[in-house]
């Protein structure tokens, strides 16, 4: 017996939850199938180490979602994703026994800052101020719209010297931009490390649009924000919504074939051997190599497109997750400086911007960072329902290669326990307690990560490279236009799309636009 719906979404993901509520709102059936026992894409909480510790095992901080329409446009709050915005955001801590706390509050903000240099307090400000309109106004919208050609978008910016500096902003890489604007090795510290927990090493081009987004994003009307309980309940929303107006969401569904039959795709094939049938279009969630050449299969695909979609690069920079479960919350050393850093909801482990060049030039060896300079973050501090009472979790970020020089990507089963020993070694140099405080900890290897979610290749949480040449129109490939494919009813609506990965729905919704305007769907209801 073959079931049909009128729209398959192949992948549970925030961004093919995203896509599948809004079309179900607009009146059709949707079928949303994923291969794990639940849906929710890298927004995923276990309780990975001891009963009780509610681990986000893949994103954290949420600050985009906020950004668009989709959080509101959803009624995500009234489906069970609550959030709260932390007062203190985040800090860099340093071995001297100081550090730097970045409020949601500007002028608090400034205030550190100028301990610090009264100059980069002054340009702080001036830029803050300056980004939170350009966020507004800029780089929302430009996240929640389909990209258009750059001959196109440029023409906004070149009409003023002010938007001539953001273009050039854009194609620059974190690295220059923030040695031209600011004099202080602390406030470069804490700039570029929290700008390449987007994806990509500070001498990355393209990659210096995150400069005025960090910027802009960090204080009040917006700010970094987790869900309350854990990021698995923004998960349990979108299928809430979902569910709540008929669609359906298939946990435990792995997709083996996507259906097509000349440049229509017709519905997809499981691996049990259940075939459904899609009325009208089929929905991809997963990157591209899975997408056409596992899925569909090169015998269905035209050779210059074969060639387009083997070109797309893969992530080389990966994260490596260590999870810990605490007894009590870690006290930081330099919170005689500043005690709000106990409160912050992330702290970075760093002296100077160098410690952050050397960890990425050591994984362009293909080696691991001997002096790993992590991001680590603290959701119970913020949300104490995350943890037993007394009780913390913590998690630490460090960027890693995914195939390691030594063994390649199979050694990560061999050494992932050696290497959190050490990320942990140096974590502990910057709290007072770690050692009595740690009862059990949990680390995820960039292999562990893609055995769990296959899309995120190689544990790329990006589905793709973040570089010029793969973002905007060129993501993931220039053969078709965004969000389309050579199959005239098969869309993508996944990170390798445009704006690209971190938890805010963009993908989702922007695929939903273009999908409205194929089908010329009369009910666009968000609008």
């Amino acid at each position: 017996m073959t079931a049909k719906y009128d729209i398959i979404v192949v992948g549970g993901g925030h961004n093919g939850l995203t896509a599948a509520c809004y079309l179900q709102k607009a009146g059709y059936n949707v079928l949303v199938l994923e291969r794990l026992n639940r849906a929710g894409g890298g927004a995923w909480t276990e309780e990975a180490t001891l009963p009780g510790f509610k681990h986000n095992l893949a994103s954290v901080f949420h600050g985009i979602l906020h950004l668009g329409p989709v959080y509101k446009d959803l009624e995500l709050q009234k489906y069970g994703a609550e959030y709260i915005w932390p007062d203190a955001q985040v800090a860099a801590a340093f071995t001297d026994g100081r550090c730097l706390v970045f409020y949601r509050d500007l002028d608090k903000t400034c205030q550190e800052i100028a301990r610090f240099s009264e100059k980069d307090a002054e340009t702080y400000r001036s830029l803050a101020t300056m980004f939170r309109t350009v966020l507004d106004n800029m780089i929302g919208p430009w996240f929640f719209s389909p990209p258009v050609p750059n001959s196109i978008s440029s023409l906004a910016f070149e009409s003023s010297v002010e938007g001539l500096n953001m273009m050039r902003m854009q194609l620059s890489n974190p690295k220059n931009i923030v040695n031209e604007l600011f004099e202080s090795n602390a406030i470069k510290s804490l700039l570029l490390s929290f700008i390449k927990e987007f994806g990509g090493a500070p001498d990355t081009y393209g990659f210096g649009v995150f400069v005025p987004m960090m910027l802009g994003e960090t204080h009040y009307p917006h700010g970094w924000a987790i869900c309350k309980g854990g990021s698995g309940n923004l998960a349990r929303a979108f299928v809430n919504c979902l569910e709540d107006h008929g669609g359906t969401v298939m946990t435990n569904a792995e997709v083996k074939k996507i259906l097509v039959d000349g440049k229509r795709a017709t519905g997809v094939q499981l691996a049990d051997g259940t075939v459904i049938e899609a009325g009208k279009l089929v929905l991809t969630n997963l990157e591209p190599h899975t997408t056409f050449l596992k899925l569909i299969g090169e015998e269905k695909l035209e050779p210059p497109f074969i060639h387009s979609v083997k070109r797309w690069r893969k992530e080389d920079t990966i994260l490596f997750h260590t999870h810990l479960a605490l007894d009590e919350p870690l006290k930081w050393k330099c919170a005689a400086f500043n005690p709000d850093i106990n409160r912050c909801l992330g702290v970075l482990l760093i002296d100077e911007p160098q410690e952050i060049y050397d960890d990425f030039a050591a994984i362009d060896r293909r080696e691991l960072p001997p002096k790993p300079r992590m991001f680590t973050a603290y959701p119970s501090v913020v949300d104490p329902s995350q943890a037993p009472p007394g009780k913390a979790t913590a998690i630490g970020w460090q960027y890693v290669p995914y195939n390691l020089r030594e063994g390649g990507p199979a050694a990560w089963d061999e050494v992932k326990e050696e290497f959190a020993a050490r990320c942990i070694k140096i974590w502990s140099e910057y709290v007072e307690n770690m050692d009595k405080s740690i009862l059990k900890h949990y680390a995820m290897s960039p292999l562990d990560t893609e055995r769990l979610w296959t899309s995120m290749v190689q544990g790329g949480f990006n589905h793709g490279e973040m570089s010029q040449d793969q973002l905007t129109i060129f993501r993931p490939f220039v053969e078709y236009k965004p969000y389309r494919t050579p199959f005239e009813n098969l869309y993508m609506c996944g990170a390798s799309t445009h704006p690209s990965g971190s938890m805010g729905g963009a993908c989702g919704y922007n695929a939903v636009q273009v999908i409205a305007d194929d089908l010329k769907i009369k009910n666009k209801w968000w609008e």
